[in-house]
């Protein structure tokens, strides 16, 4: 998923200072990224979490010594960590843990954890900002119109002070009409 966004895997060991690294993978963002992303397979890799930390905190220390402007990110996939191991290590990089995606949807799941380190999906923003009203009605077809969409929408015309307090008096007029009908109950 991430090299189909741009990311470049290298070679393993990844080396730095010539201090080789072993990892499940590195990769390295594309054009406008400076990110280093390490993916750690935590079936595969050492069970000791201590070592881990270590790498992590060695590595980290290896790319200021470089002098790297590349962030560094910790995709923890297969398993889990103690909550103590993941705070160590997201003393000194950022920590994505992803554990063991479901079967179903794994995709999706994966494109959740990773969206921090995916491009934002591009939109045709010139017709979205020209013609909100119009791609709200696309997105939501006719059959989601409905008095509460129809009062957001006309709020907006006012601001969003606007659209809040026509938020919270559709919010309260259901909130009262739930509570009736359960007092008749």
């Amino acid at each position: 998923m991430l090299t189909q966004s741009g990311y470049r895997q290298l070679p393993k060991p990844l080396t730095v200072s010539n201090v080789p690294y072993d990892f499940a993978a590195a990769l390295i963002g594309g054009e406008r990224s400076l990110d280093l992303v390490i993916v750690v397979d935590l079936i595969l890799a050492d069970k000791n979490e201590q070592r881990l930390v270590q790498k992590f905190q060695s590595l980290s220390r290896m790319l200021d010594l470089a002098g790297s402007r590349r962030s560094l990110t910790a995709v923890l996939v297969g398993g889990e960590v103690s909550p103590e191991t993941s705070e160590s290590i997201g003393r000194v990089c950022r920590v994505l843990s992803v554990g063991v995606p479901p079967e179903e949807h794994s995709e999706q799941y994966l494109a959740d954890w990773l969206a921090i380190l995916l491009p934002l999906p591009n939109f045709d923003a010139a017709n979205t900002v020209a013609d909100w009203r119009a791609e709200i009605e696309k997105r939501i077809g006719t059959d989601g119109q409905s008095k509460f969409i129809a009062a957001m929408i006309a709020g907006s015309n006012q601001g969003s002070e606007s659209v809040e307090r026509s938020f919270a008096t559709q919010v309260r007029a259901e909130a009262m009409k739930a509570l009736r009908e359960r007092q008749n109950d």
